[in-house]
């Protein structure tokens, strides 16, 4: 496609996921378009089961992938009732 990807990590409370932004850079147009047309023609949309992504967010909680003190407080409170943060 041809876009120009600038790796810029993020600032979020999962560490391991900040290293994967990335910022494209000297868009056109086209290269928007032709991106657009691949995500749509490409791109699968899923579920997850509620169990499996509260696993996830347990285990990155357990093992210190994420920075507590970056999480949002509702979202804490939300995790603290279904007994995720350890």
């Amino acid at each position: 496609m041809g876009i120009k990807r600038d790796k810029n990590p993020a600032g979020t409370p999962d560490l391991e996921v900040n290293e994967w932004n990335l910022n494209l850079v000297e868009l056109t147009a086209a290269k928007i378009a032709n991106l657009a047309s691949a995500i749509r023609s490409d791109g699968k949309i899923t579920r997850c089961q509620q169990s499996h992504v509260q696993a996830a967010i347990k285990d990155s909680l357990f093992f210190g992938q994420v920075e507590m003190d970056k999480i949002n407080k509702k979202m804490l409170r939300s995790l603290e009732k279904r007994g995720l943060i350890p």
